[in-house]
Formats: structure tokens, C-alpha cells, sequence
């Protein structure tokens, strides 16, 4: 490539100068043993240089045909250490890269980046309950919430690490722990970092679920789609509480209204909203529209068992 943009330069010098008269340091110049350093040191640099746009004395122009003078290099590589050692000790750097990496799903990552966050700002709270978050996406629960708890050393008020603690605790089954967590979240409403509070009001509703509390975890959901009302998750939820009623018209169209909402499942996917609406149907008798439902439940994870099992109980009675 060098080679190619050398002999361009010498065309256009070549009209000005007949190459056959062009010598450095005493020696016919041969394209097949480039010496861009010779442009410098030749008795003929001025008229070279010139026609070639090239500074005569310090021959910045060169980078044009393919040269990098070893001085320019080294200050350009002094330059890009020096920029990258600042980039490194500057924490926003280092958050903003945990974010995009979970973003991405690089939780090892993540919790690298985030690490170098706590190394750069130990006493920040945010900083940890990331951290936090990162070890929930992990499935490192009591892990999670001992981040959570460095947060809220440093500042009480960060309703991100006490929703992480309450999305801990939910994991672990310690459901009574984990919705006095939520409630704290909201009640102080205090540092989300780059969550709401919808991300306390439905890990809210879903312990309340869990808990036999349907009344109230409607209401939960109700209070997250208030926030985000196509919240995929939430008619999810709502749909499934409307099941266990046996509510079962109105648990369908939170199911279908799910599946064509914002598309944010959380830990969860489509198939959650596609095995509830298929169970409301089945109870609706309308038995070909739940087989429908579990089939398309099935083309999506194929190795779920229950829908497996529950499909076949709707074609045997179907069958009959």
C-alpha cells in the first residue's frame, strides 16, 4: 500500500521533475526501495516537497503516502497511553461498561467493570448495588444481597439495593424477608440508578402471588402498569393472579395484551404469558385454542415439561 502511494506522489513530481534526474544522497532512486527519510536529507527536498505538499523541514505531509515519521509515532502513542491511563482511572468509564455488559449478558464481565467501580469509588452506593445486580443476573443470591447491604451502609435511602435484596430474598424463598425489602424500596423512594419503581411493584405483586395475596397483587401490578402500561411482565403476572380466581375471561385478554406488549419479560419470556392463557382457555373449554397456545408455548421451549404434560390432558379430552 506504502509502495502504491509513493509512486502516485512521484507521478505528480515527475511532472515537475523527470524522475531519470531524481538522486538521493547519490543514488538513483529505485521504487522497489522506498527510503522516505532521503525526502528530508536530499539536496532536491525543497522542489520535492513542494510539488508533493510535503514540509520541507519537518516533513509532516509524509503520512499522505503511507509514512509515519518515528517522532509523530512516538507522540501519538504517548498521547494514546496517556488517554487510555485516564479512561481506566475514571469510574464512569467502568460503569457505563458494566451496564452494556449486562445489556449484552457478560455478567463475568459486568462484574469485573463493576468491581473496578467499588476500586475507584469503595464508598459509592450505586456502584454496589449494581453490583449487586450484576450477582442477581448470576444467580448469586446471598452474594447479591451482601452487596446490596454495602450499599445501604453507605446511603439508607438507595431503593435499588433494598429491591435487589427483596429480588434476593424471593429467590431464596424467604418471602417475608423479601417483601419488607420492596416495601422499604418504595416507601424511601430514593436512588433507582437506571431502574424505577416498577421494578419494586411487580417483585412486589409476584410475592404477594405467592403468598395467597391476590387482592393485593393485583393491586401491585396495577401500580406497575400505571408506570409502564404495556409492561409484558405485569399483564403476565395479572394474568396468571386472574387464573387462580378464576377470572378466567379477564385472565386471557391480560395474556394476549402481554403478548403483544413491550416485549420486557424480566426473568422470564413469552412462554410464561403462552402456558397461562393456555391453562384460562382450558378452563373456557375452548380446548383447540389452548392446544393452539401450547404449541406455540412448545415451538419456543420444547423441553418444558408441565406444557408438555398439560397439552396431552387437553387432547385426550378432545379425543373423547
Amino acid at each position: 500500500m506504502c509502495a502504491s502511494r509513493w509512486q502516485q506522489g512521484l507521478q505528480q513530481f515527475d511532472s515537475v521533475l523527470p524522475l531519470s534526474r531524481l538522486r538521493f544522497k547519490s543514488r538513483s532512486y529505485s521504487s522497489s526501495r522506498i527510503n522516505p527519510t532521503a525526502i528530508i536529507n536530499s539536496p532536491l527536498k525543497r522542489t520535492f516537497a513542494i510539488s508533493l505538499g510535503i514540509d520541507s523541514k519537518s516533513g509532516q505531509g509524509l503520512q499522505r503516502f503511507g509514512f509515519v515519521l518515528p517522532t509523530s509515532l512516538a507522540l501519538a502513542n504517548k498521547e494514546g497511553k496517556n488517554k487510555l491511563e485516564e479512561r481506566l482511572k475514571d469510574p464512569n468509564y467502568w460503569a457505563n461498561l458494566c451496564n452494556l455488559q449486562v445489556d449484552t449478558g457478560k455478567y463475568e464481565e459486568a462484574k469485573a467493570a463493576c468491581e473496578e467501580v467499588i476500586a475507584l469509588r469503595p464508598k459509592n452506593p450505586l456502584a454496589w448495588a449494581n453490583h449487586s445486580g450484576v450477582l442477581l443476573k448470576m444467580e448469586k443470591y446471598p452474594e447479591a444481597i451482601a452487596s446490596a447491604e454495602q450499599a445501604l451502609k453507605f446511603d439508607k435511602k438507595t431503593s435499588l439495593a433494598l429491591t435487589y435484596k427483596c429480588i434476593a430474598f424471593s429467590a431464596l424463598r424467604r418471602n417475608e424477608e423479601a417483601l419488607d425489602a420492596c416495601n422499604q424500596a418504595l416507601k424511601v423512594d430514593g436512588n433507582w440508578g437506571r431502574k424505577s419503581p416498577k421494578l419494586a411493584w411487580i417483585n412486589r405483586g409476584a410475592i404477594l402471588s405467592t403468598l395467597g395475596q391476590y387482592e393485593k397483587a393485583i393491586i401491585a401490578f396495577d401500580r406497575t402498569l400505571l408506570l409502564e402500561g404495556r409492561d409484558s411482565l405485569a399483564l403476565a403476572y395479572r394474568c396468571q393472579v386472574y387464573t387462580k380466581q378464576k377470572q378466567f375471561e379477564a385472565a386471557v385478554s391480560d395474556c394476549s395484551s402481554a403478548i403483544a406488549g413491550n416485549g420486557d419479560w424480566g426473568n422470564k419470556s413469552k412462554t410464561f404469558a403462552l402456558f397461562n392463557r393456555a391453562q384460562a382457555n382450558r378452563q373456557l373449554n375452548k380446548l383447540e385454542v389452548a392446544v393452539a397456545d401450547y404449541d406455540e408455548l412448545l415451538a419456543i421451549d420444547p423441553n418444558d415439561a408441565i406444557a408438555w404434560a398439560s397439552q396431552g390432558m387437553v387432547l385426550e379430552k378432545l379425543a373423547q
